[in-house]
């Protein structure tokens, strides 16, 4: 029995650790649930009482009782829907962001709920003969504080048509039941399926309990006049249209408006207008002008397919932000449990240990460099001359060169269970400054770049070479995922005798934009750019941006820019350093809050060659790539695979969404508070 209850002990005590390291979910006062219940029954959406339910006719009634639990928030672009708010035409084209507060005493990572969107005034508000008209079902929806969602679409976004006089679009949340299985999507989705739409008999159809929560707005073609009309009256003039005139409407419509009698004149106007000019002569133009609006434009990109241009690489990537809808069944990855010692006996990194090739490693107390056991490239190998060109299409087609080089492993610390992630900025400051060595101790003696230096002193592992290289690359991977094999704090340096591809495409670009531009520096004009906007910034100090930037193909990619033109680690100010160590810190340790799991990345830096021409050297510009591989969570990662590797690389959340959520995961290492 004892044992049994100490077991009983540990269990509840695991399981409230694990509760407690979700996010708190919100819940909605009381006071609220009845603002939003007596605005539901002001706009007729709902009855006062079930037995006063009015399905048909004029202002028709959209569910029979409503008793809300929960808020639910719909934003279209950056404008918020209030409980009756007014939007235009213009300002409800892309589907709108829906989330939804919890339920007090319901558990929101077990419970999932369902919601609709529907129109009760179709084709308008006094002949509602269509009533109900669907224009969304999204199911397996789950309350905002949980991260990782699986929605399943059942009836996709229709846009709202444009009509009249104010229709009400009203968003339902209902709550599923244990267990529940998704209906296949709606099929006719433009036809019958959604005009006609009984809410309630789906809701009781499918078992759903509710509606519990639910938002609503207004729209018309009075507000979408009266809102261009004052959003936009310095750029256009709008006057009332004639009803034949108006280009909007269908045939049917306008039989339906005619037999009404329905005058332009009936429906009010938001100010005064001019008459029309030659550049509002029709509601479509205006429509136009109003949507190439550059803060409407940033909106509209969040919810499109699109391609993003990369100056830096000169190539372009796919971005999708709608397929985050879409539900995950397919490979996912275990999160980071391990609690690693300080020291591990079989850790061929640790100090005093013993490596693959039988050499031991000193008892170092801070960094160390040693040449790779298992190198990529050899330093000395049998030398390797291609045949002379002599027309064949073996010699056109088939080339080689021999490239030699040096591999070096960088321990960041003796501690085996650290990570930069860990690691405060003084404690990184060693691992620059065993950069700065490496790269130093291996420039060509003519470099422009060895004038900021002083004198070059190896030690600490590091070889004089016995050959000029042309590009060293500084990088670590870490985490298995990104086919790390030891976790040991750790990166690499290999410096070989040829260009490789990636620095040798940014140079080529640094340099054209350097010629094209009188001079100026891209990534110093970038840096500056996107520290002004802050839209992609994830962390910045006086000496370093860092963001996610406008081009970027992993989904939380980041790349850190010196504010300041500066060619290479050699040529950084001990402030930059510290600086740099502190957006290291900063970005590695917001990178593990994300999904509280020790996040994998690739991260390499970029800097001017060892070896080169005065202008591939002064068109350098030193940055930092960071390339983690998760997606949604701990457990689902991107794979570059099929369009991405046969046409062009793609991303689902725009980099926008990623820098908000990376900004907002700064502060105390999540580990810390376990």
């Amino acid at each position: 029995m004892q044992f049994l209850s100490l077991f009983a002990f540990v269990a509840t005590t695991v399981s409230a650790a694990a509760i407690e390291s979700r996010q708190v979910c919100p819940v909605t006062p009381l006071l609220e649930l009845v603002k939003i219940r007596t605005a539901f029954v002001s706009a007729q959406l709902v009855p006062v009482t079930p037995a006063q339910f009015r399905p048909m006719g004029p202002n028709a009634n959209l569910e029979n009782t409503f008793d809300p639990l929960l808020s639910v928030s719909v934003t279209y672009g950056r404008k918020a829907v209030t409980l009756g708010n007014t939007f235009s035409f213009a300002e409800t084209v892309l589907e709108p962001a829906i989330s939804f507060t919890a339920e007090r005493l319901v558990n929101p990572y077990t419970t999932k709920y369902t919601i609709i969107m529907a129109d009760p005034d179709a084709p308008s508000p006094t002949t509602s003969i269509l009533t109900n008209f669907l224009h969304l079902i999204v199911s397996d929806a789950q309350p905002v504080c949980v991260a990782d969602q699986e929605r399943k679409t059942v009836a996709p976004y229709l846009l709202p048509a444009p009509s009249l006089t104010p229709h009400r679009y009203a968003f339902f949340v209902y709550r599923q039941p244990p267990g529940y299985v998704a209906p296949p999507p709606l099929q006719n989705l433009l036809g019958v399926v959604r005009a006609g739409f009984n809410v309630t008999k789906y809701a009781d159809d499918n078992g759903l309990e509710g509606p519990i929560g639910g938002n609503f707005y207004r729209e018309g073609l009075a507000n979408f006049l009266g809102g261009i009309g004052h959003f936009y009256r310095d750029e256009i003039n709008l006057a009332p249209l004639p009803l034949a005139d108006d280009p909007l409407l269908t045939p049917t419509d306008r039989s339906l408006r005619n037999a009404q009698g329905v005058k332009a004149s009936d429906f009010p106007q938001a100010s005064p207008v001019p008459a029309p000019t030659a550049r509002s002569s029709s509601i479509r133009q205006s429509l136009d002008t109003c949507c190439h609006k550059p803060d409407m434009q940033k909106d509209i990109l969040d919810d499109i397919s699109h391609r993003r241009y990369n100056p830096l690489r000169g190539s372009w990537v796919l971005v999708s932000p709608h397929r985050t809808k879409r539900p995950w069944q397919g490979q996912k990855e275990e999160p980071s449990k391990n609690i690693l010692p300080t020291y591990d006996p079989s850790c061929y990194l640790c100090p005093g240990n013993k490596r693959a090739q039988g050499d031991s490693n000193p008892q170092y107390e801070s960094t160390f460099v040693f040449v790779n056991d298992y190198s990529a490239v050899k330093e000395e190998q049998t030398e390797y001359h291609p045949p002379k060109e002599n027309g064949t299409l073996a010699c056109r087609l088939l080339r080689a060169e021999g490239t030699t080089g040096k591999c070096y492993v960088i321990t960041f610390s003796p501690e085996h269970n650290l990570t930069l992630a860990d690691m405060q900025p003084q404690d990184i400051m060693p691992v620059i400054n065993t950069w700065t060595k490496i790269y130093t101790s291996h420039l060509d003696p003519h470099s422009p770049l060895l004038r900021a230096t002083g004198s070059i002193s190896n030690g600490n592992g590091i070889h004089t070479p016995t050959q000029q290289f042309r590009y060293m690359q500084i990088f670590e991977n870490k985490g298995s995922a990104m086919g790390c094999s030891n976790p040991h704090p750790h990166g690499q340096c290999w410096a070989t005798t040829s260009l490789p591809e990636e620095p040798s495409l940014e140079i080529q670009h640094l340099q054209e934009y350097r010629t094209n531009q009188s001079g100026a520096h891209m990534l110093v004009d970038y840096a500056k750019l996107e520290s002004e906007t802050g839209e992609r910034t994830v962390y910045e100090n006086e000496s370093f941006w860092a963001g996610c930037p406008w081009w970027a193909t992993w989904p939380f990619e980041i790349m850190v820019i010196a504010k300041a033109h500066r060619r290479a680690l050699v040529d950084f100010s001990q402030r930059e350093k510290e600086d740099l160590a502190e957006t290291i810190a900063e970005v590695t340790r917001r990178y593990d809050n994300l999904f509280e799991t020790n996040f994998p990345y690739s991260m390499g830096l970029h800097q001017a060659p060892l070896s080169g021409t005065d202008e591939e050297i002064e068109a350098s510009h030193f940055h930092i790539h960071f390339y983690p591989p998760l997606l949604r969570s701990a457990t689902v990662r991107k794979f570059l695979v099929g369009y991405e590797m046969m046409a062009e690389p793609q991303r689902d959340i725009t980099p926008e969404q990623a820098a908000k959520r990376l900004r907002d995961c700064g502060g105390e290492l999540y580990r810390r508070k376990l």
